[in-house]
């Protein structure tokens, strides 16, 4: 039987396998709009949350939680986080408080403008109710180290340059409250920071007060700074303004600082008054001798990795006191030079140099008629600097012994102590001295005088 060829698709036929294709194509973008604009009416940035707090928490080796996320995209791409707690690492579990934590974080980013390689731009940084607890312990263990990078990490690090400061626009603080306890310098304090606003074409300014104890003494400090947006202009001094008690030690400082990132350089007043200038080594870690009360103003500089205080004057007990004083902190020990010089000095000033009781220790010891000193020496004070120190006083007022005028050179170095001279002015002649203190065992030196 021959075959029977399949009849021809007729125009009818023809025309229906398109409609149909049509139809269901027009079917599946309906259902893919439909569910597209129901995603988008659902849509929840918290979806999110236990993934970013996985991540943050195994970066930062504590546990982190955030109860809310919310996400505004676009080329100013603005993200905010409500909640946010970041609680204690290992073995500070017993602290009160989380290490840190806010009520409310948002950050705004100029995406186009990374895109295109114009650099990272945060136009608005806001922080509400930030708190901190930095804690560390007698032994040694703290709360805010995070642990050493990888090899390969720290190997990159050097390689690369360091990272490009992002461009930040505005920056508000609501309440934020920090505790410091820092155990082996006694020290329980909390750093209280707010902004303020723009007003009046003035920039807006960074506040930080200070209160609680440090080193075993009561503090309390105002702190007025200028906006973030000013720190970070290179080519504009950055306002400081500031006052701080510790105990009875009292500090002010008032001026600006250039290219405040960089610290190319400072037109800072500096005063400071107090009764005993030993009492600066918590503030400053420089061991300075006892002193009687002391009231000195000069200017805060900084240059060639030292900072300086230069053009000091002012009054020591009876005697005037100034000079120049550089100090090194990148040096190990830091490094220190000092020259003073006094028109009038009374011996008795000098007490912590050449031998008369002063300052706190003149409460706790009869005071001494020695030329030379009969103090202890704090041999790890002494390692913890290397010091010149250069002093020359013009005239002598003391009525136990016929000195006129006093000069001195004296260099600290490793613990040991070199007197190159020291020399007074004896009616027409002189009594000049030399002496080398080498540390031994049990903090007891090796002298010769």
């Amino acid at each position: 039987m021959a075959d029977i060829p399949e009849s021809p698709p007729t125009v009818a036929n023809a025309q229906k396998k398109p409609h149909r294709r049509l139809k269901i194509g027009g079917s599946v973008a309906g259902g893919l709009t439909v569910a597209i604009i129901i995603l988008i009416l659902l849509w929840q940035w918290d979806w999110f949350i236990p993934l970013i707090d996985r991540k943050a928490s195994l970066a930062l080796q504590r546990p982190v939680s955030i109860e809310h996320l919310h996400v505004r995209l676009g080329f100013n791409t603005t993200v905010r986080v409500e909640g946010l707690r970041i609680q204690q690492p290992e073995g500070f579990e017993k602290e009160k408080q989380d290490f840190a934590s806010a009520r409310e974080i948002t950050v705004t980013a100029n995406i186009w403008r990374y895109l295109t390689g114009g650099g990272l731009s945060l136009p608005l940084i806001r922080v509400d109710t930030p708190k901190g607890d930095i804690v560390a312990l007698i032994n040694g263990k703290n709360n805010y180290t995070f642990g050493a990078p990888s090899s390969a990490a720290t190997t990159q690090g050097k390689a690369d340059s360091a990272p490009a400061i992002p461009k930040i626009g505005s920056l508000e603080i609501t309440d934020a409250d920090i505790r410091v306890a820092l155990a082996k310098l006694k020290t329980d304090m909390h750093v209280l920071i707010h902004t303020t606003p723009p007003k009046n074409d003035e920039d807006g300014t960074i506040v930080v007060d200070l209160k609680g104890q440090y080193a075993q003494a009561p503090i309390e400090g105002h702190i007025v700074g200028g906006s973030l947006h000013t720190l970070t202009n290179e080519t504009r001094p950055y306002p400081i303004d500031g006052r701080l008690a510790n105990g009875p030690t009292y500090v002010t400082l008032h001026g600006s600082v250039d290219d405040a990132l960089h610290f190319k350089g400072t037109r800072l007043a500096l005063h400071f008054a107090g009764p005993d200038m030993a009492r600066l080594y918590a503030l400053t870690g420089v061991p300075i001798p006892h002193t009687p009360a002391y009231n000195i103003t000069g200017k805060l500089d900084y240059s060639e990795n030292a900072i300086r205080f230069n053009n000091f004057e002012g009054k020591m007990g009876s005697s005037d006191i100034g000079g120049d004083i550089a100090v090194n902190p990148h040096q190990k020990p830091i490094s220190v030079n000092a020259a003073l010089h006094s028109h009038t000095v009374d011996l008795q000033d000098l007490g912590g140099f050449i031998g008369a009781r002063t300052g706190d220790a003149k409460k706790t010891a009869p005071p001494s008629k020695n030329v030379l000193p009969d103090q202890k020496i704090s041999v790890p004070k002494l390692n913890a600097v290397n010091a010149h120190l250069t002093y020359h006083g013009d005239h002598i007022l003391n009525k136990n012994l016929p000195l006129d005028n006093i000069d001195t050179d004296v260099k600290i170095e490793d613990g040991a102590i070199d007197v190159h001279h020291l020399n007074f002015a004896v009616g027409s002649g002189k009594l000049a001295s030399k002496a080398t203190l080498q540390p031994s065992a049990n903090d007891q030196f090796k002298t010769r005088f």
